[in-house]
């Protein structure tokens, strides 16, 4: 323990750029050497994958091969199921036979035998002559599959036909177009021919294939190929042992045995006829090239051990004393207090960045912290405003002066009225410690203050609202809509001297909630519009119910929110004036069909 102890106290003593090399260099180079193992780990498997993945590619295209085979197929079959007068007495056996020799002879690469079989006939076959000498004793299975089906084409399993030899046939209905039945026509292919152009695409020294049918028959293959063991080959076809394995494997890559070899299986997702093609690879053939990776693993270790060392030596001369310059002016900051800031570095590399961001973070903090302290003293300035000068003692005044003159005139329906609206809105006004209150909360207040105005002016103004239920429960800072509705009445309808209509429609939109006010007022001109928002403060009209003006309302709707949210105003003389209140939606709006009408 001696010599440790002594060593530990020898780094203790040195220079900080030496401990900060060797402490760079044996750890980068244990790093590196976990990384580089992992690395070569990962490429052998991206390799690998990259390879299976083309493999899965070819099989890919294989089997679009397989599709335009089964495409044509069909089509000679849609085609034949026209051709009705195969099926009655307008044309002769040799006639018929003729036909279906020439369709035979056109699609070669398709085609083994074709059978026309009449419900009231004898079977007309491509080749009639061995027909009638063979037979196929398969015809009366194929009938019967064919009407399992009407109106569709119909598929066997592979069988050996005396005719075809190896093959599976096709078979479709045939009727009038009345629906009577007339016979079935069947579609012998040649899977021998399939097998051989399959072979072309698929087979190598290291790569066999099979496509295997829905009920497990071999409907292609080559095993006479030599990545099969002989012990598990069966005549023209695999043995059942290997057969069943293939069967059982998954879709995508898969690893086996076959006896003692190692084997890649890529398996294909099964066509419309239930088929899956599986491709086979000699995995030793398949993973060659993979051991050229070993060699430039090698190769790139002993760069890298040398570039770590330069590269660990730069960095502990070159980052050292820099980095403990700036955290030294960095410590002088404390408890926010900004004076003690970096200039500007000079430096263009990553020390020099450091620097400046740090530069320009304490600068904009400060700036922040400014905008933060002004933006408080205006709230408050404006919630002391709003608490100050809420009630406006001339409309209490007038509203008590029109309950005594309706009391005097003993219209005691209307007093109760007018009494219980100024009481409705001198609790919203007063009685709350939030500023906040409900929208329908909001539009009470406005339906009595509006009602108290009718009682006034002699029931000329009519206010109407159109708002879905959910909106209603949204958040809006108190008071934000009454002083526009104030605004509609005495500088907008009770100057015209005719009865007034007002009318309030809230929607919500991506950018928030749209509260749209329209009257039908004198108007006003977009000059006169625009002035509203940026006149001074608490000037309303001196009868109003409080002194929040509309530029006011705007303030403290863009101080809550921020700019792009309080009001806007559009009007024309003599038509009238819309004011938008733009505010954001408090919590997730799902939109509703409901309308009610307060």
């Amino acid at each position: 323990m001696k010599p440790f102890h002594k060593l530990l106290r020898r780094l203790r003593s040195t220079r900080l750029a030496t401990k900060m090399f060797l402490f760079l260099f044996f750890s980068s180079s244990f790093v590196l050497a976990l990384l580089a193992w992992n690395t070569l780990g990962r490429a052998e498997e991206v390799y690998k994958s990259m390879a299976l993945k083309d493999s899965e590619i070819i099989i890919s295209r294989t089997n679009e091969f397989i599709d335009s085979y089964l495409d044509n197929v069909q089509t000679i079959m849609l085609q034949l199921a026209f051709r009705r007068e195969l099926f009655g007495e307008g044309l002769n056996e040799k006639e018929k036979e003729a036909i279906l020799r020439e369709y035979v002879r056109s699609n070669g690469s398709v085609l083994s035998t074709l059978y026309v079989i009449p419900d009231h006939g004898n079977v007309v076959s491509s080749t009639q002559l061995y027909y009638s000498i063979l037979g196929n004793p398969h015809l009366t299975r194929l009938v019967k599959l064919a009407k399992l089906n009407y109106g569709a084409v119909n598929w066997s399993e592979p069988y050996e036909s005396p005719l075809s030899q190896r093959t599976m046939a096709f078979v479709t209905p045939v009727s009038t177009p009345e629906g009577r039945p007339l016979g079935v026509v069947v579609l012998e292919i040649d899977l021998n021919q399939l097998s051989a152009k399959l072979s072309r695409l698929l087979e190598t020294e290291a790569q066999s294939f099979t496509v295997l049918s829905a009920e497990q028959s071999v409907v292609a293959s080559n095993p006479q190929s030599r990545l099969i063991p002989r012990q598990l080959r069966q005549g023209n076809t695999f043995s059942e042992e290997l057969i069943g394995q293939l069967a059982d494997l998954p879709i995508g890559t898969s690893r086996m045995q076959l006896l003692d070899k190692p084997i890649i299986a890529v398996k294909s997702n099964t066509n419309r006829l239930g088929w899956s093609l599986i491709s086979i690879f000699d995995e030793a053939s398949f993973f060659r090239d993979i051991r050229g990776l070993y060699t430039y693993y090698r190769d790139a270790a002993l760069y890298w051990v040398v570039l770590l060392c330069v590269g660990s030596y730069l960095l502990s001369r070159y980052f050292t004393l820099p980095i403990k310059r700036l955290a030294l002016r960095m410590d002088r900051v404390k408890a926010l207090e900004f004076h003690s800031v970096l200039p500007p570095e000079s430096r263009g590399d990553e020390i020099g960045e450091l620097a400046r961001s740090y530069h320009a973070m304490m600068e904009r903090i400060r700036s922040l912290s400014q905008e933060v302290r002004q933006i408080e003293e205006q709230k408050r300035d404006y919630e002391i405003r709003m608490l100050q000068s809420q009630i406006g003692p001339h409309f209490l005044h007038n509203t008590l002066a029109c309950i005594e003159s309706l009391a005097f005139q003993q219209k005691i329906a209307e007093v109760q009225m007018t009494i219980h609206s100024l009481t409705g809105l001198l609790s919203l006004s007063i009685g709350r410690k939030t500023p906040f209150i409900t929208l329908k909360e909001e539009l009470q207040g406005l339906h009595m203050f509006v009602q108290i105005q009718n009682i006034r002016y002699g029931k000329q103004i009519a206010l109407n609202v159109q708002m879905s239920a959910e909106l209603g429960e949204q958040q809006i800072p108190r008071l934000t809509l009454q002083p526009i509705i104030e605004n509609a009445i005495f500088h907008g309808i009770v100057p015209t001297g005719r009865r007034g209509k007002i009318g309030i429609k809230v929607v919500a939109g991506r950018n928030g909630m749209n509260i749209f006010v329209r009257d039908n007022g004198i108007g006003m001109e977009e000059a006169q519009a625009r002035s509203l928002l940026g006149a001074e403060r608490g000037t309303p009209s001196s009868g109003s119910f409080n002194s929040l003006g509309l530029a006011n309302v705007n303030s403290r709707l863009q101080l809550y929110y921020g700019s792009p949210y309080g009001l806007k105003i559009r009007g024309r003389l003599q038509k009238g004036t819309v004011v938008r209140v733009r505010v954001p939606l408090i919590s997730r709006f799902q939109p509703i069909s409901e309308t009610v009408t307060l």
